[in-house]
């Protein structure tokens, strides 16, 4: 392997940092090094702009490009290492959207960090709803399209024009994006220190779960949300296939991160309560709000606190560390399929889909989403 170089100026490194990669031809988790630190910023700081990133169109769907929206804070100074946060939009959905949703540029201002609003595909046979291959590249629906590499790209492409703190690399979603947001952890998380995601499906990962470091993790859900039920998704074509319920998700993050304590209540309410593991590996930690309502939206508020103001203090509180060079995740037990009981089937009435190629995307018993 040939020599690491590291150009003048590139900012503080991440332990085990590796030089940026120009090719795209494999995903990279693992912390490098950002070369963009003496670059002048393609985007006027304080604003937002749509870009472009290369990518390998046999894993996009044969697109060659990739289009995000990058927002510099006002702040953003050549050479001065700043946080980067990702925050993918939710199905049908796009960055722009994304930002508006979340006021995430506007906090970026305040604090002093970079914000990519990255923009999903189309995929095949979706009747062109956008959105994210969120079980990877292997699930058969995905269409082959490899988010995570996309998203390793991104990172790579940002790094290489702006002055990125390769340790506070952080990543957010919301509904199918949030989904996205659980299947970065398990192919990333040796490169993006945490994950929040709100109103998730989680569905089972073709291989399963099994990633290189730690990965502290946030989860936002409301009991009674319509969309991605609390209490999971049964089987999708295959037994294997599935969504567990948001407590065994984030309970299976707690065995694999090590934690030794919790989950203890710490916030609890008529709007809600917060729950948290603790002495997990590498000071990571495993948090999760469920809210007593509030549909399928992003929060307004958790615990009090504005809500994209505690996802970014919860993501902000937990960056990259070394991990021992022999980490593995601890075992985690598989959550069983969800089953229902039989019932008795008195009538049955048929509905036409409206569009072409549409489905059903969840089946619910009762309000509680179950």
């Amino acid at each position: 392997m040939a020599a690491e170089h590291r150009p003048a100026g590139s900012g503080p490194r991440a332990p085990g940092a590796q030089a940026l990669l120009a090719s795209p031809a494999r995903l990279i988790d693992a912390p490098v090094s950002s070369t963009g630190c003496q670059a002048r910023p393609g985007v006027q700081p304080g604003t937002t702009a749509r870009l472009l990133v290369a990518v390998p169109p046999a894993s996009a769907a044969g697109h060659r490009t990739r289009g995000y929206w990058l927002h510099v804070p006002a702040s953003y100074r050549p050479g001065r290492p700043v946080p980067l946060m990702l925050a993918f939009h939710g199905a049908g959905g796009t960055g722009s959207g994304m930002q508006a949703r979340t006021g995430l540029s506007a906090l970026a201002d305040q604090r002093g960090f970079l914000v990519a609003y990255p923009q999903g595909l189309a995929e095949p046979g979706s009747a062109g709803r956008v959105g994210w291959a969120a079980s990877g590249p292997r699930d058969p629906e995905a269409g082959g399209i490899d988010d995570g590499l996309f998203v390793s790209d991104l990172l790579t492409a940002i790094q290489a024009g702006y002055c990125v703190e390769p340790d506070r690399i952080v990543a957010t979603g919301f509904s199918n994006g949030a989904g996205l947001v659980g299947y970065l952890a398990c192919v990333l998380a040796g490169r993006i220190s945490a994950f929040a995601a709100v109103e998730a499906e989680f569905f089972e990962i073709p291989g399963g779960c099994r990633p290189a470091h730690p990965a502290s993790i946030l989860d936002v859900h409301v009991l009674t949300d319509p969309v991605a039920p609390y209490a999971g998704v049964p089987a999708r074509g295959s037994p294997d296939y599935f969504a567990p319920p948001i407590p065994a998700w984030l309970q299976g993050w707690a065995l694999r991160d090590g934690c030794r304590g919790g989950p203890v209540t710490f916030v609890r309410s008529p709007a809600g309560a917060g729950e948290r593991w603790s002495g997990c590996d590498d000071a990571t930690a495993v948090t999760g709000y469920r809210l007593a309502a509030g549909g399928h939206s992003w929060p307004p508020a958790l615990g009090g606190i504005p809500g994209s103001r505690e996802v970014a203090d919860f993501l902000a509180a937990h960056p990259l560390r070394s991990a021992a060079a022999r980490w593995s995740p601890h075992p985690s037990a598989p959550a069983p399929p969800l089953a229902a009981r039989g019932l008795r089937v008195t009538a049955v009435q048929q509905f036409r889909l409206p569009t072409p190629g549409a489905g059903p995307v969840d089946i619910a018993r009762g309000p509680g989403g179950g």
